[in-house]
């Protein structure tokens, strides 16, 4: 259990849709919904991550093994410019 909580919390970090070198994402929680123990030692992770105008976003993601999902995932995301951005143009 403690992998599969491990892997869905990268989710947010392997989706952005947005430079992370200019904006961060920050998740102040995190849903995890276990389906089943994972079998083996590969898994998948599916994810997607929506930023809504007012910058807060979603992050769902899907972990799966060989025999399909293991578990499901949400997370709220606080979206802000690094301090350091330049601007944009």
């Amino acid at each position: 259990m403690q992998r599969t909580v491990l892997t869905v919390d990268s989710a947010n970090g392997m989706s952005a849709v947005l430079d992370i070198e200019k904006w961060m994402f920050i998740p102040p929680e995190l849903s995890v919904h276990i389906l089943r123990p994972p079998v083996g030692q590969w898994l998948h992770l599916d994810a997607v991550t929506e930023v809504a105008p007012g910058w807060t976003g979603l992050t769902t993601g899907t972990l799966s093994d060989r025999h399909g999902p293991v578990a499901r995932s949400a997370q709220s995301l606080f979206v802000a410019r690094q301090p350091e951005a330049p601007p944009e143009r």
